[in-house]
């Protein structure tokens, strides 16, 4: 008789049931009830008929119960959103169990595992049956000398690429034990301690836990240059008996130890069978995975944790596509084949092939027959090069990754308090980087989104742009506005930025014209701001205009190569113009406080002036041209830097002052401790001075050079306690002394 077990899930109110097992060795628990007696329980089962032939294939699909019906869920998207959720919850369940100290469900383990390695349930089977089995062995009451000669130890074999690493990866997330994972140094005992140190890190001991796998990975062709045998070495390894560190004894003899074969023709070309391998390392139990042939790579990649369907959902995230056809990824797959049947070469060729679609910019990614015959030739050398680093395809997807999905988060450890404003900044780029990539554009510059930033000095306008523009490798050149005036007088000319961004994006005019431009002070340029004596002010203005309504502009660049003025197309790029425009506070009361209105005005455009915000008008009011703010589509008001503000950006910003001088001192030997009360008097010390996030740099370097902190002795000095009245009496820093020690003199 044959049992389906289902789990609940719920999702929006409903719940779910997935099916996650098949089996016929099922004895019912009280965690299980009977679909007939189903009230509101997690978990149930239904018998299956002896005669029913049940495919495996149905396993984690989803039903709904209706009364006493259950009817199969195929909206894929509710499928993915659940399956999500299975996922988010699945830590916790195993965070407890390794609170409590006890192994996790097998049947937990081999589903979670099979959800994201497909076809390969009877290797995932085996080897977690066994890990299980010895487990058994190490809780019976069994003498130690009968446990360690009945435990079993597994070679793990099978073709490159059908999923062997991934497998034992995933064992190390779902067991819920102790777990090493190494590979074999020249020296023994390095290796011997790397097995412990990372046990007992992973809690072996802990809570009379004696669990234990160690996976030792393929890496035996630098072994036998060494070694001549490098079985007899992982033979010495299982055999090693009893190791002790930090006052706890290890024995090898209770580990479960899995040796990974990761290639067939290496294995052969030692003249020797699987099975002799497996007497000569002490590893009586065989597991092997199976190939997969070319439908089953090709449903791998769209699976819920295959590289296409992970690429469909990075890119959508930024309003990208991933657009391909099933013979263009099957002909891919077969042109991998012929170089090799590894699956780590079909995602490396993959993760190429999206990394060098994006490396210019955002755009939609096409993987097509005329991708497929660009990327041919590479093929031999993306296999060479995954030869020399394992690690190759992790890596270039984690690059892929981070310069797509990360880069918000990474810029709010620099940028604080500006959450917001940073996302709003963030994706105006992505979408002009997006739209400037597109080659079918009559009038890019109908598309492009220009910005305006207004901030306090030492707010943070440039450097957010800066930091973006790094992290994303796009060209970028911030330009002083008040360094340049119109053309026959002295000053710099407009057409020097676009100069400075060419030269910035390394010479490269396609790169510099979807590259950004920052023009920072422009406030400074407005034609009635309370200014006079700069004549070049208007005419500045209209030369920007040039630029940011997307003209074409001849520019000379001044090298060797480009002797003659090239010309600079202007209607991919991004400008983006900053400025502090003190004074337009008063402007935006001035109208709020409001004149009667004559005439008749537009309803949506009355609502927008009674708002607080600073709009357009406000600024055209200041002195800026009319036409220029109409260019400037996307308008930021940065958050003024109060107290709390400050205080947090000393706290919690990577870029903090606080912080580098704090890196600084440790470095040098000596501890720092800031007191709540220092960052408090800083931030008002600071705030005086009406600089922004300057005046922290300004007044902490006061502080320090009151103190004398270079002449400070790392020697005498442990650590320097901050406190709050060191800001306006330095005398008051609090110096903690090294504890004197005795030198032994050398004779």
């Amino acid at each position: 008789m044959k049992y389906l077990l289902f789990r609940k899930i719920s999702y929006l109110g409903e719940d779910y049931y997935q099916l996650y097992d098949i089996t016929d060795d099922f004895s019912v628990e009280d965690d299980f009830v009977s679909f007939d007696d189903l009230a509101d329980e997690d978990v149930f089962y239904i018998s299956a008929d002896e005669g029913q032939e049940i495919n495996e294939n149905v396993l984690y699909t989803l039903y709904k119960v209706d009364g006493k019906e259950i009817e199969m869920i195929d909206d894929p998207v509710i499928y993915d959103e659940v399956f999500k959720i299975y996922r988010k919850i699945y830590p916790e369940l195993k965070r407890v169990r390794i609170e409590r100290g006890k192994i996790s469900s097998k049947e937990d383990v081999i589903i979670s595992t099979m959800q994201e390695v497909l076809f390969q349930r009877q290797a995932i089977e085996s080897l977690v049956n066994r890990i299980y089995q010895n487990h058994d062995i190490l809780v019976s009451n069994l003498p130690t000398e009968l446990q360690i000669e009945q435990i079993q130890n597994i070679l793990f074999f099978g073709p490159v690429g059908s999923g062997k690493h991934r497998i034992v990866e995933l064992l190390e997330k779902h067991l819920g034990i102790p777990y090493a994972d190494i590979y074999i140094s020249t020296n023994i005992e390095e290796t011997l301690s790397d097995i412990v140190s990372q046990l007992i890190k992973r809690g072996y001991g802990k809570s009379g836990n004696v669990d234990g796998v160690v996976v030792i990975r393929d890496n035996y062709d630098s072994l036998k240059s060494v070694f001549g045998s490098p079985y007899e070495i992982i033979n010495y390894i299982i055999s090693a008996g009893t190791v002790s560190c930090s006052k706890i004894d290890i024995e090898f003899g209770k580990l479960t130890f899995i040796v990974l074969l990761d290639d067939k023709e290496k294995l052969f070309s030692l003249d020797c069978s699987i099975y002799d391998i497996q007497n000569e390392i002490g590893c009586p139990y065989l597991v092997s995975t199976k190939s997969l042939n070319e439908e089953e790579k090709y449903l791998a990649l769209l699976s819920v944790n295959g590289r296409i369907y992970y690429y469909e959902k990075l890119l959508n995230q930024f309003g990208m596509k991933l657009l391909f056809d099933e013979q263009s990824i099957k002909e891919l797959i077969d042109k991998c084949n012929e170089v090799s049947p590894d699956m780590g070469l079909l995602n490396l060729v993959i993760d190429k092939i999206i990394g060098e679609l994006t490396s210019h910019g955002f755009c939609d990614v096409r993987i097509d027959s005329e991708c497929i015959k660009k990327f041919l030739p590479k093929i031999p050398l993306y296999a060479r090069e995954k030869e020399y680093s394992r690690t190759a395809v992790t890596k270039k997807r984690s690059e892929i990754e981070f310069s797509l999905k990360d880069v918000y988060l990474e810029i709010l450890k620099r940028v604080v308090g500006q959450d917001e404003h940073v996302k709003r900044i963030l994706y105006t780029i992505l979408e002009n980087r997006r739209m400037a990539n597109k080659i079918n554009l009559e009038d890019p510059k109908q598309y492009i989104q220009n910005i305006l930033i207004r901030g306090e000095s030492g707010g943070g306008k440039t450097f957010i742009i800066n930091t973006i523009a790094r992290l994303l490798n796009i060209p970028v050149f911030t330009a002083d506005a008040t360094q340049y005036t119109e053309a026959g007088y002295v000053g710099g000319d407009i057409t020097d930025m676009l100069v400075e961004l060419y030269h910035a994006a390394g010479d490269d005019l396609e790169a510099a014209e979807k590259g950004i431009l920052v023009i920072d002070e422009v406030d400074k340029k407005a034609g009635n701001n309370g200014r006079s004596g700069d004549i070049s002010r208007g005419a500045v203005l209209n030369g920007l205009l040039k630029i940011i309504e997307g003209a074409k502009i001849p520019v000379n660049v001044g090298t060797r190569t480009e002797p003659e003025p090239i010309i600079f197309d202007t209607s991919r790029l991004t400008v983006i113009c900053s400025g502090a425009f003190e004074g337009i506070e008063k402007i935006r009361d001035e109208r709020l406080r409001g004149k009667r209105r004559i005439g008749f005005a537009n309803p949506g455009e009355i609502e927008e002036e009674k708002t607080g915000e600073i709009i357009d008008k406000d600024f055209v009011e200041f002195g800026m041209m009319r036409q220029f703010m109409a260019r400037l589509s996307v308008i930021i008001n940065l958050n003024k830097n109060n107290v709390q503000t400050l205080i947090k950006i000393m706290k919690e910003s990577s870029s903090s002052k606080l912080e580098i001088a704090r890196y600084k001192l440790q470095d040098k030997g000596i501890e720092v401790e800031y007191t709540d009360d220092f960052y408090e008097a800083l931030a008002l010390s600071a705030c005086k001075l009406e600089i922004g996030v300057r005046g922290i740099e300004k007044e902490l370097e006061r502080v320090l050079t009151s103190i004398h902190i270079e002449d400070i002795e790392p020697s005498e000095v442990q650590k320097i306690i901050f406190t709050g009245q060191v800001v306006s009496d330095p005398k008051a820093i609090i110096l903690v002394p090294r504890e004197k020690s005795k030198v032994k003199k050398l004779v």
